[in-house]
């Protein structure tokens, strides 16, 4: 017997939102209500605007638009990104480091990025402390894009 359901659907006010497998859910969220819940910790999320083929987000740090993604120039997009899907990189988003919290097989980060909370998963071994900088990058296939107003998936 299995531990987890074979179709998981998530209702909001009696309308259902997403029907699939637990791990349909979790790749591909249909929208944000969604997203809150699937996953542990939670998927971060950053507002950013279409710039230049970019999403470029408030402090001027900037992303490439995934390929799977269909946007338009100056668009308000929220970008999610799971913990365990950011990398340790030579180029990426800065972020400032506020907590480590090593758990034996990983290492829990809370990060800040300006104003917005970053929670980072690492599986391999860095040698971290608070206040540091610390530059991570998105596996861009497994970044997340919705519409802020419609909260709906873009990609």
């Amino acid at each position: 017997m299995s531990p987890m359901a074979d179709v998981i659907v998530v209702m909001h006010d009696g309308v259902v939102k997403q029907a699939g497998s637990p791990l349909e859910l979790y790749d591909r969220p249909a929208n944000l209500f969604v997203v809150g819940f699937i996953g542990s910790p939670a998927m971060n999320f950053l507002d950013a605007k279409v710039t230049g083929g970019a999403l470029v987000f408030a402090d001027g740090q900037s992303l490439p638009v995934p390929e799977d993604a269909s946007l338009s120039e100056g668009q308000a997009v929220r970008v999610g990104i799971r913990p365990e899907d950011l990398i340790v990189a030579d180029a990426g988003l800065s972020l400032r480091v506020r907590v480590v919290e090593p758990t034996g097989a990983e290492i829990h980060i809370g990060a800040q990025m300006q104003d917005a909370p970053v929670t980072v998963v690492l599986r391999e071994r860095h040698a971290l402390h608070p206040d540091q900088s610390l530059v991570v990058a998105p596996l861009p296939e497994r970044m997340h894009l919705f519409d802020p107003k419609t909260e709906a998936r873009l990609n």
